[in-house]
């Protein structure tokens, strides 16, 4: 991101405003007063400045979410050192406990576990971060560093603390990473779903992880509909952060799927749709299963 794309994205999102100030503008040229022209595209000018510095750590927040979700570690380490600068002098702050955690997970996703461990170990216990939150979010910096089984004894110790629908929902994507017994899956995904569930958030992930499960067991028809179902959410709230990783990873899931039940064509478009974040991210599990089933080497 540029200074200047962010102050361009500012007057992108004010369409009306900047339509109705330059037909004045216009027309007060048109009519010769070059002053009230002037005048007016001076005040644009300061609205705009003034809506681009109010906006811009919600423009580098979701900058480095993106990044995160992306793995483009670098690049997410800068991002939290301008948030941290931009901090000590805007009036709107990224909450310092979340840049520790984007800090500790970009660095986990470099190679730098140990470091990154030991600067999130500050964050336990402080407010909004309790013990059994804390160790779901240290199961996702271990989970970064593809080191699944560390985390999925962080979520079992986290769940022993708080059994919460949340917590049963992240027991059960690890379960499916490790490879654990399917009927341990079920059981974590019918606990998650004995309490309410935010309907954007959690509600298509337990949706995917049946559609995992109806994978692994070979029930295609099932796994299509579940996967397609928490498609459609997630592509109706891409506005929601890491969304571009929850699509692709559906999509290449899909793919895996249709091409299973015949529909080469149908799984090619899919593939299409998420080889690049999959190769991006280096997803390679997923990719190789995709490129086995529809043929590639």
């Amino acid at each position: 991101m540029t200074l200047w794309g962010a102050f361009r994205d500012s007057a992108v999102q004010i369409p009306l405003t900047c339509t109705v100030v330059g037909l004045f503008e216009i027309y007060q040229i048109y009519c010769g007063n070059w002053l009230f022209a002037l005048l007016a595209a001076a005040a644009l000018l300061i609205y705009l400045s003034a809506l681009f510095c109010i906006r811009l750590p919600s423009m580098y927040h979701k900058r480095l979410l993106k990044a995160l979700d992306w793995h483009r570690w670098d690049e997410a380490l800068r991002l939290v050192d301008r948030l941290r600068w931009m901090n000590r002098l805007h009036f709107l702050k990224v909450p310092a406990i979340a840049l520790i955690r984007y800090r500790a997970k970009a660095l986990s996703g470099a190679g730098e576990l140990s470091q990154a461990l030991e600067e999130y170990a500050v964050c336990e216990n402080l407010p909004g971060c309790p013990s059994w939150l804390y160790k779901t979010m240290v199961a996702d910096i271990y989970d970064t560093a593809k080191m699944h089984n560390q985390a999925l004894d962080l979520v079992k110790q986290s769940l022993a603390q708080q059994p919460r629908s949340s917590v049963y929902i992240g027991l059960a994507t690890r379960l499916l990473r490790c490879k654990a017994n399917l009927a341990e899956v079920k059981e974590a995904l019918a606990e998650a779903e004995k309490g309410p569930l935010v309907e954007d958030i959690e509600r298509p992930l337990v949706i995917q992880c049946h559609g995992v499960v109806a994978y692994l067991e070979n029930d295609l028809q099932a796994a299509e509909k579940d996967f397609r179902a928490a498609l459609e959410i997630y592509e109706r709230t891409r506005h929601i952060a890491f969304r571009d990783g929850h699509i692709s990873r559906t999509k290449g899931r899909l793919c895996c799927v249709l091409a299973k039940r015949g529909d080469m064509n149908g799984a090619r478009i899919y593939f299409e749709a998420a080889e690049k974040y999959l190769v991006a991210t280096q997803s390679s599990e997923l990719l190789e299963e995709c490129k086995a089933s529809l043929g590639k080497a």
